[in-house]
């Protein structure tokens, strides 16, 4: 289900062929929850057909969720840019390739979302200010994070060792 929220709605296909075209040219990662598991499925705009009427992902490494992504008549996609979060359902996939590389083809949405990146203002931290906190203290591997901003409503950023690699969609347990 695509969350209208404040978001303003496109249907001209002018409009959405521009905006795909951006989110391929700056390599934007889309996601999608595919499956009946909601797998997420990564990947990134390849090309967009300039007349309009399909566009190219690339395949992500996961196999069951690209074996998932097949078998849906349409998925959901979720992307960010400067201009806040996009959605749109893109129907028919289809395997093909693309520039020598598998790829799968999607006809162009007839509608898509954007909406502001966050609901609630952000407030970055004086850097005086030390909010450390021990991320995933209940998981895997616990590491310690400065938290560098946070908005009312809790979300937040933070910095932490670049060996720590968190793969998108991460859930960190027990945070402190």
């Amino acid at each position: 289900e695509m969350n209208l929220g404040t978001g303003v709605l496109f249907r001209s296909r002018i409009e959405i062929t521009r905006i795909l075209q951006r989110l391929a040219r700056d390599r934007a990662v889309l996601s999608a929850e595919v499956g009946d598991a909601g797998q997420l499925f990564l990947t990134r705009l390849l090309h967009v057909d300039p007349s309009g009427e399909f566009f190219f992902l690339s395949y992500s490494e996961e196999r069951r969720a690209k074996a998932a992504l097949l078998e849906q008549a349409s998925v959901v996609f979720r992307a960010s840019d400067k201009g806040g979060r996009i959605e749109f359902a893109a129907a028919a996939p289809s395997e093909t390739v693309f520039d020598g590389d598998p790829a799968v083809r999607f006809a162009v949405p007839q509608v898509l979302v954007r909406s502001q990146q966050r609901e609630h203002p952000r407030f970055t931290l004086p850097s005086d200010a030390s909010l450390r906190c021990i991320a995933d203290s209940a998981g895997v591997a616990p590491f310690e994070a400065r938290i560098v901003d946070v908005s009312r409503g809790g979300m937040g950023g933070m910095i932490y060792d670049p060996g720590v690699r968190l793969a998108p969609g991460t859930v960190l347990k027990g945070c402190k």
